[in-house]
């Protein structure tokens, strides 16, 4: 059985191919809330709105097992 941190990077990697995942739990060690920083070339262009409805479209299912999520997503990685 594998975990919701696995299930959202396995997730990503098919969703956004060559992306690199960050994956923080920000619940405090309940597991229940997380931020998800992707970062994948297929975002550039993409508004906010866009690039978000993208990523709550690809990770539903994974976010209805979450207390909360928060996304990040940008096609380069901002330092």
């Amino acid at each position: 059985m594998s975990s919701l941190p696995d299930d959202i990077k396995l997730k990503a990697e098919a969703e956004f191919p060559g992306c690199q995942v960050f994956l923080d739990d920000i619940s405090g060690g309940c597991g229940a809330m997380y931020r998800v920083t992707l970062v994948w070339d297929g975002f550039e262009g993409m508004n906010r709105l866009k690039k978000h409805q993208r990523v709550n479209a690809a990770f539903k299912a994974e976010i209805a097992k979450m207390h909360a999520f928060e996304q990040v997503s940008s096609p380069i990685l901002a330092c």
